[in-house]
């Protein structure tokens, strides 16, 4: 990797750049922008992206440099190893199978709603609060899944975001930090919407899946 063109600072010279721009050998031109956390952007199939976020690493980006560029050049090839995995697994895994869920939204109400005409309404209150939703609307004669293709659907999928954490813990893997691939449904990424994240080494080892709703940060928030 090697630094492209000029940097983009601030007025206060002590302060890292705004932007600095790199280019890898598979991904071409990135730019890591700078505003509190990092994010690093560039294009994947002509389209501009967030390739990542560093998150809370963001302020070891120097020391973890060589990591992380060497992750970002092989995006493509985690997006497509991240793909078979969720196909391959997704009949196993209860994290892949919610996030594709397709009632994921519906609270008790709802979900007393969608029953009443089954007759089932008596089944759904006793086991409302002892059992998944996937298995309860099963129980009560839903199948949720029928007419279902993962392969169709893994291909609809937006290109993930990848997310670098701390694996002091060494939960995942030998190295200092690790990454998340995280899909989400929803175009926009300011909403509501279901994070899918594959957890994974710099040499694509697949350690688990999990599924959970975005946490959000904002620096500038006033107290």
């Amino acid at each position: 990797m090697k630094l492209y063109g000029k940097e983009q600072v601030n007025e206060n010279k002590n302060k890292e750049p705004n932007e600095t721009k790199y280019i890898t050998e598979n991904m071409g031109e990135v730019t890591v922008k700078n505003n509190g956390f990092k994010y690093i952007y560039g294009k994947y199939n002509t389209e501009e992206i967030q390739i990542a976020n560093l998150g809370l690493i963001s302020s070891k980006f120097k020391e973890n440099f060589d990591y992380i560029m060497n992750v970002i050049n092989q995006y493509s090839k985690i997006h497509e190893t991240s793909k078979k995995a969720i196909i391959e697994n997704f009949n196993n895994d209860t994290h892949i199978r919610r996030f594709f869920f397709p009632y994921n939204l519906l609270e008790g109400e709802k979900l007393f709603e969608l029953l009443r005409n089954k007759g089932t309404t008596r089944v759904f209150l006793q086991l409302y609060e002892s059992m998944e939703t996937e298995q309860l609307l099963e129980l009560c004669g839903i199948k949720i899944f029928d007419g279902f293709d993962i392969n169709k659907t893994v291909d609809k999928l937006k290109y993930p975001r990848l997310y670098f954490a701390d694996n002091s813990s060494g939960r995942y893997g030998e190295e200092d930090i690790y990454f998340e691939v995280q899909y989400r449904m929803s175009d926009d990424a300011d909403e509501a919407d279901l994070l899918l994240e594959i957890f994974m080494d710099s040499n694509c080892n697949i350690y688990c899946f999990d599924c959970c709703l975005p946490i959000k940060i904002d620096l500038y928030r006033k107290n």
